[in-house]
C-alpha cells in the first residue's frame, strides 16, 4: 500500500521515486486514498502535473542515461563474439566434468 497524497509542500522525487520503488510490480500497489476529488478536473490535472514535473529527469541526467545504454549496446554487440566463444568453452568444460564424473562412477 502507497499513501501518495501530494503533501503540503509540494512533491520531491525521491519521495515518489522511493515509494514506487519498494513494490516490484505496479500491479501491486494499492492507494491509501484518492489523489484527487471525484469530478475535480482541475484538481486531477494539477496533481498528474505535479507528478510529472516531480518525476521528470534532469536534462544532463537523461543525457548520460542515453549515452550509457548506446555504450552497453554497443559493448553487447562488439562482444558477441567473445561471449559466445565463453558460452562454448564452458559447455566444453561441463561435458569433460561430466565425463570425468561418469568415469570415475563407472557409469555410462
Amino acid at each position: 500500500m502507497v499513501d501518495l497524497c501530494v503533501p503540503p509542500r509540494g512533491l520531491k522525487r525521491a519521495g515518489v521515486f522511493v515509494l514506487l520503488t519498494r513494490h516490484k510490480d505496479v500491479e501491486h500497489v494499492r492507494l491509501l486514498r484518492k489523489l484527487w476529488p471525484d469530478g475535480n478536473t482541475y484538481k486531477r490535472t494539477c496533481i498528474i502535473n505535479s507528478f510529472i514535473k516531480a518525476t521528470k529527469l534532469d536534462p544532463d541526467l537523461e543525457a548520460e542515461l542515453q549515452l550509457l545504454q548506446r555504450k552497453s549496446e554497443a559493448t553487447k554487440r562488439n562482444r558477441n563474439q567473445q561471449w559466445q566463444r565463453a558460452v562454448a568453452m564452458v559447455a566444453k568444460r561441463n561435458a569433460a566434468v561430466a565425463d570425468a564424473v561418469q568415469q570415475r562412477d563407472g557409469t555410462d
